[in-house]
């Protein structure tokens, strides 16, 4: 899924998932969910990440996860092409985590008239 956002705005993504039997799933403490953002899907390097209690919530009442990206972590970025992906690692009684994309594609921030200086 491809997304637009506006460079210096407050953005909601807003998501549920699923399980396979059609009922929604909830985190457990060891597990973790990430949303990040880099330049091309080959590099390292982090534009922006969030993390489940760090940026990203569940709301238990409409059983959907909440990411926030708020002014101060979009003015910052440079306008152009991204991509992202939202995974999820869930913990294993062995200690391991079976990890899983939920979600990726390209994002692109564009600009706007006002900045934040101009607020």
């Amino acid at each position: 899924m491809d997304l637009t956002l506006i460079k210096g705005d407050t953005h909601t993504i807003t998501f549920k998932i699923k399980t396979a039997d059609d009922s929604y799933f909830m985190l457990q403490s060891e597990d973790r969910l990430y949303f990040t953002v880099k330049k091309n899907f080959y590099t390292k390097d982090v534009i922006l990440q969030k993390t489940y209690k760090n940026g990203i919530t569940y709301n238990a009442i409409n059983k959907e996860y909440i990411i926030k990206l708020n002014q101060d972590c979009t003015c910052d970025i440079d306008c152009g092409g991204y991509v992202y992906d939202i995974k999820i690692a869930i913990a294993q009684e062995d200690g391991d985590f079976v990890v899983k994309t939920l979600v990726k594609g390209s994002l692109g921030f564009v600009p706007n008239a006002t900045h934040k200086e101009n607020e």
